[in-house]
């Protein structure tokens, strides 16, 4: 038994910061938890309103960005915004 819009709406709603959008792009993209967790400010086409994943293997997929998470062109992120790392390198 799965979880209606109006729960995954919910749950949503009291998260925040980076684990919300990865649970943004997960749910409304379709991507796998470690694909989101693997995407780059480069992978996100605001204007085609797609993400790029990426395959090891060389074959890459695109899927449609979420209808929430498009934003309008004043503040989505430049090439030169600071990217901050859900968890530090080892």
């Amino acid at each position: 038994m799965g979880l209606t819009r109006e729960k995954v709406s919910r749950v949503i709603a009291v998260m925040e910061g980076v684990p919300q959008l990865i649970v943004q792009l997960h749910y409304g993209s379709g991507l796998r938890i470690l694909e989101a967790v693997r995407l780059r400010v480069k992978d996100v086409d605001f204007q085609m309103r797609q993400v790029t994943v990426r395959s090891g293997k060389g074959e890459n997929r695109f899927t449609t960005l979420p209808a929430t998470l498009i934003l309008d062109e004043t503040s989505a992120p430049s090439r030169n915004c600071q990217v901050i790392p859900m968890w530090p390198r080892r």
